[in-house]
């Protein structure tokens, strides 16, 4: 008996508490971005031009924890793509001068030789707590920055957005913690009186007659 009391509380406890806190998921958006070839006197101009939107507004249920973005990219010229920058709404994923300038000289003999064969450059981008709070309405815009000359020379595959969320897309009816504490407190108090009246009726008397 004393068994069958003792895993009803648990269950009641282990309960309460995934009621209380709930679970964290992770749930990701794929988009295939469009770079457009713009030509004419406006080519030569730098400009903010949006390739790619992830709408994630139906699958975002509490505050956003943790987020990356990861995908693949190929160029024609690193001249060209070099003065290029791909963001997330405000937030800057690649600059590509920068990328390039960074690596050693075997690093870019090594990039000229994968780009000229066709390879695809991965890439997977955390993105910084303190930006979270820019991803919070539910949509998202990849864009590209520069001269839209220089669009023509990046390709950029499938992009995908990951997002952890601590809410589960469907929790089960939340309980308030007073009420989580309430419902541990009377099963102790249950579990006690049950002892004390065990002890009192229930104990075998020994006592002969008289």
């Amino acid at each position: 008996m004393k068994k069958i009391l003792y895993s009803i509380l648990f269950m009641i406890f282990f309960f309460s508490v995934q009621v209380a806190f709930g679970d964290s998921i992770t749930f990701s958006v794929t988009e295939e971005p469009y770079i457009p070839n713009i030509t004419g006197k406006g080519s030569n101009k730098p400009q903010e031009l949006q390739i790619a939107n992830f709408d994630y507004n139906q699958l975002l249920k509490g505050d956003i924890t943790s987020a990356s973005i990861e995908g693949q990219w190929w160029g024609k010229s690193i001249g060209s793509i070099s003065k290029l920058d791909l963001y997330l709404d405000n937030i800057l994923l690649i600059d590509f001068g920068q990328y390039i300038k960074g690596l050693s000289r075997s690093e870019k003999k090594a990039l000229k030789a994968a780009l000229k064969h066709g390879e695809m450059i991965e890439f997977d981008i955390p993105i910084d707590p303190d930006d979270l709070a820019d991803l919070a309405d539910g949509q998202a815009a990849l864009k590209l920055v520069g001269k839209p000359k220089s669009f023509k020379n990046l390709s950029i595959e499938d992009t995908t957005l990951s997002i952890v969320d601590p809410v589960a897309p469907t929790p089960p009816a939340p309980v308030p913690e007073p009420a989580t504490m309430f419902l541990l407190g009377s099963g102790l108090i249950g579990l006690w009186g049950f002892r004390l009246l065990q002890n009192r009726f229930l104990k075998p008397s020994f006592q002969t007659e008289k």
